[in-house]
């Protein structure tokens, strides 16, 4: 298994022990304990059969860690609230109006900026957040699987390091909050409305997801290629400023969101060198033994120049 698998299958198998020994038995917890391990197993399943899988297979195999991840966030929103009967949301907004000397940019940016053509445009920035996504997926599949690979492990880093607050620290977030401020009949407000009332965000509000996985698909088309980069870039701070234009986040979120995605890429970096991307891509010809003999063959070769140069 390569290492996005191993970060995959450990966060499955972690969730199942909290819903296993954290959250009050139920019939929804059981069944969510039951599908983390399916899901486990479907993963390494996919890993050890990669040589013979067909090509759609092949393709599902290198890109599902994009289809899982958001789906986590969901389960991650309601374990939160499983494990916490009361949010801290009064205590974020009264942070945040001492923060920004008695205003809510929230409440601010939509009285300041009124107009219905701009709430229409904040909402179609805040859905972006999905072509995002997938437009950074597709580019890379085409073009790169390495970088691909390396998006994929950047992302699970962010979205581990940012689950693990949403579990210790729950904050709702002040989409409860809209009232009628943002009722008008225009397409994207109405998408909007509609995923956020049939899913459960409750309790993933701090830090904002949505930025720290815009600006981490960002940097790493940046990487790669700058022109994707800046194709991507109006998007990405449309995703940031909507966030909050659109009250689905505080503005402290905001900031946090950016600051995971800086430390997530940075550890997500310095873990890369130490792991062994060809993993994912297993040509045929690369068999764990002769992996195996490689590695050991460039240690004993390590060890000898250290011995030639009196280490």
């Amino acid at each position: 298994m390569g290492p996005i698998d191993l970060l995959i299958v450990g966060w499955c198998v972690f969730l199942a022990g909290v819903h296993s020994f954290v959250v009050p038995p139920t019939a929804v917890v059981g069944s969510s304990v039951v599908g983390y391990l399916l899901v486990a197993g479907g993963i390494v399943l996919l890993a050890a059969t990669y040589d013979r899988l067909p090509g759609p297979l092949r393709l599902l195999r290198r890109n599902y860690g994009f289809f899982l991840m958001p789906q986590a966030f969901l389960d991650i929103c309601r374990l939160s609230g499983l494990l916490h009967p009361v949010f801290l949301d009064p205590e974020f907004r009264e942070f945040e109006r001492r923060l920004f000397l008695g205003v809510e940019p929230a409440w601010w940016m939509r009285e300041a900026l009124p107009w219905p053509w701009f709430n229409e445009a904040m909402h179609l920035f805040y859905f972006s957040y999905f072509p995002i996504i997938a437009g950074s997926a597709l580019a890379l599949e085409l073009r790169s699987h390495p970088a691909l690979y390396r998006l994929q492990i950047r992302l699970a880093v962010v979205w581990i390091m940012a689950s693990l607050v949403y579990i210790a620290l729950p904050v709702a977030g002040p989409h409860a909050l809209r009232g009628d401020d943002y009722l008008q009949a225009t397409p994207f407000v109405a998408v909007m409305d509609y995923i956020y009332a049939k899913t459960h965000h409750f309790g993933g509000a701090f830090p904002s997801s949505h930025v720290a996985v815009a600006w981490t698909c960002w940097a790493s088309l940046r990487a790669y290629d700058r022109r994707y980069a800046w194709v991507c870039l109006p998007f990405t701070l449309g995703v940031t400023v909507s966030t909050v234009y659109c009250r689905y986040h505080y503005a402290i979120d905001i900031f946090a969101g950016m600051a995971f995605s800086a430390v997530g890429i940075r550890l997500a970096d310095r873990l890369y060198p130490l792991l062994d991307p060809a993993a994912l891509l297993a040509p045929r010809d690369a068999t764990a033994g002769s992996r195996l003999r490689s590695g050991w063959a460039s240690i004993r070769r390590r060890l000898g120049e250290g011995r030639i140069n009196g280490e």
